[in-house]
Parts: C-alpha cells; structure tokens; sequence
C-alpha cells in the first residue's frame, strides 16, 4: 500500500461548487422550475458566473482539476454544533445553529435525500437540516411518543430511504419528504441495531436474536438461525447475521445462506461496522485483538494477529473503505490501517486523530474515512488511495482542544485546556492574550525558599468494561494511582468493571485516587425459551433461588398455543436472557398451557395417525383414542373430535376422535354452476362432500361458481368438489366520441370532456385487478395532441393497443384497463368476444375507433384482446 504517495493538490476555491451554492443561482434556478424565469435567463446567468470564476481562477494563477469539480463532504460535530466540511477543498462550507451544549454528543447522518438527522444523545431529539443547513426543524413522528424517552433513537439510512428506530417503543419509522415520518412499523423487541438495504428496506436485531425485516409499512416473518444471531452488519450491500457460532449469514437470501467457510469471532467481545463504517468485505474484531475479514464474493478469509491489546489500548468498532480497515484505538487516540487483499508487506503506521477526548466519532462519508473528536479543532480524513488530511474546522463554543496547532493555537500542554481564538489566524503577539502556562511559575516565598514544585501529572489507566477487578486496580497502581473500588449493584457480571472517575485517558496528581465502578452480586440470565415449564423453572431456581427457594413465576400466555409441541413450553421470559440479575430476582416464564385443537375433519385425516401424532408431539401429556361412527367417505378418516376444532386442550386433557366406520354409498355431485360462491358450497356441504374454493378462473361473474370438478351428476363415495371461481371483479368497457369524430375507450362512469357514450364494447378489468402478463395485457392509449396536419387530421387524437410503445409523433397517455389475451385472434374462454382497433380515412384524415367489427369504411389494423358480451 502506498501510504505515503500523495497526489498534489491545491487550495483553490472549486468554481462549479461556488455555483451551486450561489444563493443568486438557486433564485433563479427555483425560479426557472416554478415558471417564473425562461431558460435563456438561466443559461445567461450561469453563463455570466461560470466566467466569472474562470477569470478570477486564472488570473489567481489556479486550474481546475478533477478532483476539485467533486463533491466530497462530510458531517461532523464542532463543540456545540453540526458543520459540513469538504474534504477536498479543506473547507468548512456550511454551519448549523447549536444542537448540543456541554458535554452532549450528537450522532450526525446524512440521509437517502441529502438531508441529515442530528440525533442528541443526551435529550434523544431527532432534528433534521437542510443538505447546506438552511433548514432546521425537529422529527415529529406519526404516533404520540412518550414524554420521557428510555433509549436513544437509531437513524439509518439506505440508498433509497432513511429509517429511524425507537428501541425503547419496539417502532420503526421511514422518514419522509418533511419533518415526518411515515406510518409506524411495530418490531417486538426491537434493538439498537439495524442496516438498511438498497431495496429501500431496513433490517432489525431484536432481543429474540432474529432479523426482521421492515419494507414499506409492514414487517415480515423474523429471520431465524440454529444458533442465536448476535451481531447484524452489512457486506457489500447484504445484511450479514452473525450467530452464536460463529456463522456470517446473508440474512436476505431466501434460505439464508452462509459467507464463511470457518466460522468468525462470535460472542459478546466482538464488535463489527454500522451501517455507517461497513463496505465490501465483512469485518469482525475480537477485542483481545484478532481481526478477520472475509471477501463474499470468494469466500476468502483472512486473518489478523498483530493489533495491540492491554490495558493501554481499547479498540472500537472498525469501518471499510475499499480494501482497507481501519481500527480506532481510543486510548492512543489513533486509527489503525490494515489492507485486506493481503501481501507480505508491514502494518502501516497508526493515523493520530486530533483530540483528547475519551472518544471520537468514525465513519465513512462520501469515500472518505472521517475520525472526529467534538471538542477539538480537527478533524481527519483518509482519501481512498490512503491519504490522511486534517480539516481546520474553526473556532466555535465547545471547541477545547486544538491538538495540531492548525488554527494558529499551539497543541496544549498535558492537562491543561487551550485558549481558543475567535479567528483562524496566527496568534497574537501581545502576551496578554497568549495562553495560559501549563502551571504557575515559581515564585520566592517570604522567606526567600523556592515554592514546592508541582506534583507530576499522570495518566488514569484505560480499562475496558467487563475487565476484572484486580485486574483493573492492578493496573491502576502500576500507574502510581489509588485504587478505590464502588459496587454499582446489578447491571453486568459480577466483579468486572463499568468505568472509572476520573476516565481512562485524563491526566492526575500522581497518587491520586481512582474510583474504580464495579458490578456486584449479579448473574446472567440463562434463556429457558423453548423448554419445558417445570425443566425452565428448574434451571431458574438452580440460579437465582437462595437456598433452594423458588423465584420462577409461571403464567400461562394469554391465547392456546397453535401446535401440539408447544404445549407446555416456554414462549416468553422477563427478565430476558443475557441480561443480568441479581440472586432472589423474581424470573417470571410465560408459557403455553394449552394448545387450540386442529380441524381434523375437513382435510379428512386418518384418525389412528392423528391420535399417535398427538401423543408423540405433547410427550404424552395429552391422551387420545378412536372410536368408530357412521358410514363415510372413507373408513378410518376422522368424521369428529372432542374437543371441537379450535377449542383449548390442556396438559392431562383427552382426545376423542370419531372415524368413519365403513364406505358410503356413492352419492352424485350436485350441479353448483352460476350459484353464489357461497351458495355453491353450502350446497356441496349439504350433499355430504368437502367444498374446496378455487379461485383460478377468469369470468364476467365475480364470486360465483364458473366451473366444478367433478362434473355435477358424478358418483363419488364422499371427498371434495372443488368450485372454481373468479376472485376478480369485471366493469363496462365503452366507446365514448367528440365531435370531431375522434373515439377513445373508457371503462363506464369514467366522464371525459368534450366526449359522450358512442357504443357497448363488453366487459374487461380494471388495471391492477388482475395479474397481467399472463392470460390478459394491458390496453394503451395513446394520443396526439400537436395539431391537426401533425396528427392525421385531428388533434387530439387516439388510437389504442396491446403495444405500450406509441408510434413516432404520439405520446402514451394511459393505460385504460386489462383485457384477456385472444391468442390467433380468437377468444378461448365462454362468453367473450374480440375487440379490434380499425381505422378510418375521411378526406386525409385518420380516426381510429374499437369494435368487434369495423363497419362500412373501417379497415381492421390489429386484436386487442377478449370482453363478455354480458
């Protein structure tokens, strides 16, 4: 990789951006849109300004290149507010009002439309900016959110749409146009995670560890896998589950299907990139330092070993860009580069990202890496040839730091916060305003004996949470600290750390103390889903009980469960699985205790197999025999149960199913035919057979019964009919005409000006009614509308076809309808016609009309499909 082979570049202003950006130009280019300006008062302008920053380039000695007509930008947060910087200039091109105070992180996102969400950490507020900042509001969502707010919302975004997630309310949300969402999708258990794809859909982890998937305004069956799914990214493009095995599945292929040959780091160490860091490859960091990458395109895999780890290191979620990772290590405050295809060249150097803040934000904007610390005055860019720049953002209130000296402030002394200055210019001379000395300077005291000099400064160790306690108070007094330890209670394994105060990375008094948070009695909830209520409560009590007491509250769910198998198994648990509790904790188990009997009579199942299947799949907690009834279609198949069909059984309950003694006699099947669909059945039920409803059939009747099978009069010893119908509703087509002569074709009730009812044609579909492309086509009109001697001698004018291409000098106007296709030009199906379109040539003119025939002068051109005559 050639790290350190930059092309050059200049600091020149970009014309073509300067132009979009001209408020002068988007005037009259709004104005142009609107109606209000012509198009040569627009080329003038752009004209006038392209030239002008043409001489104005030149004679500053400037050309343009490539790479400065580009538009490279990036979003980031400067102190209290948003900025939008271009990273090809070095330029901050536009600034948001305040959206932050004190210590508030904002996660900024651009979304599908060029606008960006700014999401408050600390207050939750969602507020959305114009794509240059001109326009600020705040996210109203469609539903009635509550006043106080649990967990922070998660706004994604996809090529085509930008969602935002309410963990906290299991709700997801498609941004739209304004400042509102669109309507509410409900995903039960729904967690902070979530990519988008670029079909305009998002995908969501959920406490259950499955995906769903969330299109338009509904979510589909949840993605499941053997193992529990962990962690959810993306790889070019695909959402990636990654389960508790280790397997990387593509969750979107239809069965899911796995990327990796050997399994990924798995488990609850690991960290992958968010939908705003992910790229081609698939990325998986073990925080004990081991990173794999694997190519979904071949399967590759690679591995790598040689990240730091300990104590004085905390890796963060990586990104991609191409075929480089990058790694954030927030201790060191600095990204590490690793390439991905592979080679036997060195790791290169770490990237240092300004700041000195615990934590910096990193993602990809625009195919550039952007690490950004808030509260410094820089920011860092990786081009994607590996180029590393840093941005002066400017001065501005909670800006703090200004690391590189890149404003004209030089980098500040270990501990001590820098002045900041109103202007990006060299620093005063007057020592007035210079900044202040890292410690007061010596001074005699009374008696003339030098002052004590100040105590040396020290960094506070960086400890990882879920480090152990003597592990984290070791490395604290290595560090020539205090160690001082607070039990938080309940909230992670016990032992282990939460954070510390002062936090890793601040610098203190040598033999200061440090307060070090950790974790007390607490324990992992096992998950008992799935199991057996009393083998659940075991496993509960085993665990949380004290001395052999009981804290598993069953309760029942609310509604029967709907196979044999889930009686008596666990459904629900709270508090859930993975969390942590401590020991006495109350886990309440949800289970089923009933299961709602099956209909076992209409699809005629054979009672002996019923019954063992029901004993095999309730591990014998319910019991079933048969007993023999009347005559039936078939001896043995199931005539009755007891329970009915749909009613509650419960463990310790019976079955009784009642068969089919002996054959009946052969009964003829009743003539159905034009009957009410519903009619038709009753009457198939009422003859002594099974009424199987098809609606496959094509007929000017809608919901009636077009044909049977078998044939009404046929001998059959019980069974089914089936009656097939047509499940889609059929209206008027009609010929309508002006007084021009001209005709055009319209379903009826649909008035057109200017035209009145001419003729009948039959009956067809609306479009849409019915699925086209198979036995029907969609009817086009086409029109003219470019005067007489340009459109055949009328204008407008019309003429319709199967084709939805119009000829030369016509337009397509509409799609009137669908009509059922006449393959050789005739009508296969009962009842229907052809319908043709002819034409006729008065005196140099064309009209066209639809018919099932043309008439005296009228010349037959082409079939457009079949109608019902009635």
């Amino acid at each position: 990789m050639q790290w350190l082979l930059y092309p050059p570049r200049t600091t020149m202003p970009n014309p073509m951006r300067t132009l979009r950006r001209s408020s002068y130009w988007r005037r009259e280019l709004n104005e142009s849109r609107s109606g209000r300006r012509s198009k040569s008062r627009i080329l003038s302008v752009a004209c006038v300004l392209l030239v002008g920053l043409f001489v104005a380039s030149v004679g500053a000695g400037y050309s343009m290149t490539k790479e400065e007509l580009s538009n490279a930008q990036a979003v980031v947060q400067r102190g209290d507010a948003p900025v939008l910087l271009n990273t090809e200039t070095e330029r901050v091109e536009a600034e948001a009002r305040a959206l932050a105070t004190g210590e508030q992180e904002l996660e900024l996102v651009t979304l599908a439309d060029g606008r960006v969400a700014s999401v408050n950490r600390t207050t939750k507020q969602v507020m959305l900016l114009g794509s240059d900042f001109g326009d600020q509001g705040g996210l109203n969502p469609s539903f009635a959110a509550p006043p106080q707010r649990g967990e922070v919302p998660v706004v994604v975004p996809s090529p085509m749409a930008t969602f935002v997630l309410y963990p906290d309310l299991d709700v997801v949300e498609q941004i739209g146009d304004g400042n509102t969402t669109k309507s509410p999708v409900r995903v039960p258990g729904a967690t902070g995670t979530a990519v988008g794809d670029s079909g305009g859909g998002l995908w969501v982890l959920t406490d259950k560890h499955e995906v769903v998937h969330v299109v338009g305004d509904r979510a589909e069956q949840p993605v499941t896998a053997p193992t529990p799914i962990l962690h959810l990214t993306l790889a070019e493009g695909r959402p990636i589950g990654i389960t508790e095995a280790g397997e990387a599945l593509d969750v979107a292929a239809k069965p899911t299907k796995a990327i990796n040959r050997e399994p990924v780091p798995a488990g609850q160490h690991v960290l992958v990139p968010s939908a705003k860091g992910a790229g081609r490859y698939l990325v998986v960091l073990d925080r004990k330092g081991k990173l794999v990458s694997v190519d979904p395109r071949t399967g590759q895999r690679r591995e790598f070993d040689d990240l730091p780890t300990g104590s004085r290191h905390d890796l963060g979620a990586p990104v991609v860009l191409d075929d480089v990772v990058y790694v954030p290590d927030y201790a060191n405050h600095e990204l590490l580069p690793r390439d991905l295809r592979g080679g036997d060249s060195p790791a290169p150097a770490p990237l240092a990202v300004p700041g000195k803040s615990p934590r910096f934000t990193v993602d990809v904007q625009e195919r550039r890496v952007v690490a950004n610390d808030p509260n410094d005055r820089g920011t860092l860019a990786i081009a994607p040839d590996g180029r590393p720049v840093t941005i002066d953002k400017g001065p501005g209130p909670g800006v703090e730091t200004d690391t590189e000296g890149i404003g004209g402030i030089p980098a500040p002394s270990s501990g001590v916060k820098p002045t900041t200055s109103s202007t990006p210019s060299a620093p005063p001379s007057s020592p007035t305003n210079a900044p202040p000395p890292a410690r007061p300077t010596s001074q005699a005291t009374p008696t003339g004996a030098p002052a004590t000099p100040p105590a040396a400064l020290v960094p506070v160790p960086v400890i990882p949470p879920g480090t152990p306690q003597g592990e984290a108070c070791e490395l604290v007094r290595e560090s020539g600290l205090l160690c001082q330890v607070v039990d938080v209670g309940v909230g992670g394994e016990t032992g282990t750390v939460r954070d510390t105060a002062p936090g890793g990375g601040e610098r203190v008094t040598q033999g200061s103390p440090v307060t070090v948070y950790v974790y007390g009695d607490s324990t992992r909830v096992p998950r008992v889903v799935g199991r057996r209520a009393a083998d659940a409560c075991t496993t509960v009590n085993a665990v949380f009980a004290p001395d052999g007491g009981d804290v598993c509250d069953e309760q029942p769910m609310p509604s029967p469960g709907a196979k044999w198998a889930e009686l008596d198994v666990v459904a629900e648990q709270s508090p859930r699985d993975g969390e942590f509790a401590a020991r006495g904790t109350r886990v309440g188990v949800r289970y089923w205790d009933s299961v709602a009997m099956p209909d076992l009579v209409t699809v005629a199942q054979d009672g002996a197999a019923a019954c063992n299947a029901i004993i095999a799949d309730t591990a014998g907690q319910v019991t079933c025999q048969v007993t023999q009834g009347p005559e039936g279609p078939a001896p043995g198949t199931v005539q009755s149960s007891s329970p009915a069909a749909g009613q509650p059984v419960r463990a310790g309950g019976a079955v009784v199913l009642t068969v089919a003694s002996q054959p009946a006699p052969p009964t003829p099947a009743p003539d159905v035919l034009g009957l009410p669909l519903a009619q038709a059945c009753a009457a198939v039920v009422a003859a002594g057979f099974a009424c199987i409803e098809q609606a496959d059939a094509f007929a000017r009747q809608h919901q009636t019964a077009i044909t049977q099978d078998p044939p009404a009069g046929t001998l059959q010893k019980g069974g089914s009919i089936a009656v097939h119908y047509s499940p889609y509703e059929a209206k008027k087509l009609q010929v309508l005409a002006n007084s021009n002569g001209v005709h055009i074709v319209r379903f009826e009730g649909e008035a057109e000006n200017g035209y009145s009812f001419h003729s009948d044609l039959g009956w067809a579909y609306p479009n849409g009614a019915i699925p086209d492309g198979g036995a029907a086509g969609q009817l086009h009109d086409h029109m003219c509308s470019r005067g007489a001697s340009n459109c055949g001698g009328a204008s407008p004018n019309h003429y319709f076809s199967r084709n939805a291409q119009p000829k030369t000098g016509w337009e397509h106007l509409r799609v009137v309808g669908l009509v059922i296709n006449a393959p050789g030009g005739q009508c296969t199906t009962q009842g229907q016609h052809p319908i043709s379109r002819y034409l006729y040539k008065r005196n140099g003119e064309l009209l066209y009309t639809v018919g099932t025939s043309g008439g005296a002068g009228w010349t037959y051109e082409e079939v457009l499909g079949c109608v019902w005559t009635s």
